[in-house]
C-alpha cells in the first residue's frame, strides 16, 4: 500500500505525500524486522526530508520527523534517533503540536532506559546463570541497589 502511494505520487504536485509514505514504509520494516531494507529508505529519507529541509518547522513535519526517529530506535540507532527527537521536540513546540511533543518525550525516555540497560549489562559484576538472572549494581544516594533482569531479554526484573 505505501510502495503503490509512492509511486503513484512521485513527481506530481503531491510528491511530499510520496515522502512521509516513505517514512512509514521504513517505519513498518523497521517493526517487521526488514532492518537493511528499512535502515537504507531511513538513510535516504533522513538525506531528503530532514537534512535539506532544516529551515522547515510545521507540525505535520515534526510528526515525520519522530517517526523517521522511531525508525532509527528499532534500528538499535540511539544518537540518530536522539538528533531526530530534538528536532521534532523543536518543531512541535514552535507549531504547538502536543501529541508529537508527548510522543517525542516518550521516546527520548526510551532512549535513556535502553542505553541505561545496555551500560548496566556490560557492567554487570556478577552473573547467576542458574536463575537466569544478571546482577547490576546502582549506587542511590547512601545506599547500594542491585537490580535483577532477566536473561532473556524480556524485560523482567526484581530490585533488593
Amino acid at each position: 500500500c505505501f510502495e503503490q502511494a509512492i509511486v503513484q505520487v512521485k513527481g506530481t504536485r503531491h510528491d511530499r505525500w510520496a515522502e512521509k509514505a516513505s517514512v512509514c514504509l521504513a517505519l513498518t520494516r523497521s517493526y517487521l524486522g526488514q532492518k537493511e531494507v528499512a535502515h537504507q529508505q531511513a538513510d535516504a529519507i533522513h538525506r531528503t526530508i530532514v537534512q535539506d529541509r532544516q529551515g522547515e518547522s510545521r507540525g505535520s513535519f515534526a510528526y515525520f520527523i519522530q517517526l523517521l526517529g522511531q525508525t532509527y530506535v528499532n534500528l538499535g540507532l540511539f544518537e540518530t534517533a536522539q538528533l531526530l527527537f530534538e528536532k521534532a521536540l523543536s518543531f512541535s513546540e514552535a507549531s504547538h503540536y502536543t501529541q508529537v511533543k508527548a510522543k517525542t518525550l516518550t521516546s527520548l525516555a526510551i532512549i535513556q532506559r535502553q542505553k541505561t540497560d545496555l551500560r548496566m549489562r556490560s557492567r554487570s559484576p556478577r552473573c547467576d546463570r542458574t536463575a537466569g538472572k544478571n546482577w547490576g549494581y546502582v549506587r542511590s544516594g547512601g545506599g547500594l541497589l542491585s537490580v535483577g533482569y532477566d536473561l532473556s531479554g524480556n524485560g523482567e526484573g526484581e530490585g533488593e
